[in-house]
């Protein structure tokens, strides 16, 4: 009888964990929402271009940030680390301030 409230209770806590695992993890919490938008308004690379859903993202040290085209990934891509962390600094101080920017696409000027 104990053996069997042992397996009972252990499958008990397993349920409970799993079901607590996907807490939150829903496509309509905001935390998410969040974390998939970029924390900056407009490129990096090319500081007068907005974020263009089509440029693309990139993750970086957990941040998202967002491009105006894919030629400026690949050019982030070959910043130094000091480089993009002083972007990341200098952007997440607005986000921390203001939220996340609005989304939305924006026209690319090369």
């Amino acid at each position: 009888m104990k053996h069997k409230s042992i397996v009972r209770g252990a499958l008990c806590l397993s349920v409970a964990a799993a079901a607590l695992a996907g807490c939150g993890k829903s496509g309509s919490s905001s935390s998410d929402t969040n974390a998939a938008r970029p924390i900056n308004a407009n490129c990096p690379v090319m500081a007068k271009n907005p974020v263009s859903a089509k440029g693309g993202s990139v993750q970086y040290n957990g941040f998202t940030i967002g491009f105006c085209c894919p030629e400026c990934v690949e050019t982030w891509n070959g910043w130094t680390d000091e480089k993009k962390s002083e972007f990341v600094k200098a952007n997440t101080a607005a986000f921390n301030k203001y939220g996340p920017p609005p989304g939305g696409e924006g026209s690319v000027d090369h």
